[in-house]
């Protein structure tokens, strides 16, 4: 059994704890007494509102375009203008960003630019990837739930359709090199005097040396066991008022169990203040989640 000794729960008239702490267990969500986070739909126009302008996020999308043509990432329109927006929004708080699962480094490219053009030099920008695909997949859950998005089908229709098929269980499965990566950096011009590549499993080098606060964690990490590591050794370092994003949170159910998980096992003070923003794809189903840390 877990406990939070860090605030008071005021239903709780005996509190239990050792040297005057107060303490209470923490319940599962869904358990009695259990507060839940706020889940809410928040698609395009919702994040273009709250985050950022639709002027902005074009333009940043124009000036990838123009340095270096398409993004080479399986992410759909829907999750790149997401992305953008929340790179943005976390300018207003201190802190790193970082991104866990960097694959070809097309969102990557993104978070940079963005950073680029705010000028600011202090940030650095972690790209943590084994850089050898996926890690054998170790829970049951770790199935999608949804079918290939159009844009990963168009531009890598292999690698998606043996990614179903396998149910990502195969180790190496996404794979893509250190060197490819650095090259569509190179490609797309972005400062590198920031960059700080994190070669290896999440296992065993998160969080990294040198990483103390961070404005923004983009998590993609597919599986359950990737997204928990990120989650346990990052989470924490998020700055109030920073962002979090999980870019897979409705697509497999490892990395959703991961997430609902992590979730319950916040204090019940935390956990009531959060604001889930489920992001739909255009089709209505749920395919990432992001929410903001609270402010005190």
């Amino acid at each position: 059994m877990l406990f939070s000794c860090s605030q008071t729960k005021p239903t709780d008239p005996e509190p239990r704890g050792e040297s005057g702490r107060q303490c209470w267990a923490i319940m599962p969500r869904g358990m009695p007494d259990s507060p839940s986070p706020t889940t809410r739909p928040c698609p395009w126009s919702c994040v273009s509102r709250e985050l950022a302008s639709q002027s902005e996020i074009s333009d940043v999308i124009n000036a990838t375009r123009t340095r270096g043509g398409a993004l080479p990432t399986l992410v759909d329109p829907t999750r790149i203008r997401a992305t953008i927006a929340l790179s943005i929004a976390a300018l207003k708080v201190p802190g790193d960003y970082i991104e866990t699962g960097v694959y070809r480094g097309g969102t990557s490219v993104l978070m940079m630019h963005v950073l680029d053009r705010a000028g600011d030099t202090t940030r650095r920008f972690w790209a943590c990837d084994s850089f050898e695909g996926l890690p054998a997949a170790s829970s049951s859950l770790d199935d999608p739930l949804q079918p290939p998005a159009a844009s990963c089908m168009q531009q890598n229709k292999s690698a998606c359709l043996n990614a179903i098929s396998r149910r990502l269980t195969k180790r190496g499965e996404l794979r893509s090199s250190l060197g490819t990566f650095r090259s569509t950096l190179s490609r797309f011009r972005v400062s590198t005097d920031r960059l700080r590549v994190v070669k290896g499993w999440f296992s065993d080098t998160l969080p990294p040396p040198g990483l103390k606060r961070i404005a923004f964690l983009r998590l993609d990490g597919d599986l359950y066991n990737s997204t928990w590591e990120g989650l346990i050794h990052l989470e924490p370092l998020v700055v109030p008022g920073g962002y979090i994003y999980v870019d897979d949170y409705g697509a497999f159910r490892g990395c959703g169990a991961a997430v609902d998980r992590y979730i319950s096992l916040l204090a019940p003070g935390l956990r009531s203040q959060l604001v889930l923003n489920t992001l739909p794809n255009r089709h209505g189903r749920v395919q990432a989640l992001w929410w903001r840390k609270a402010l005190s």
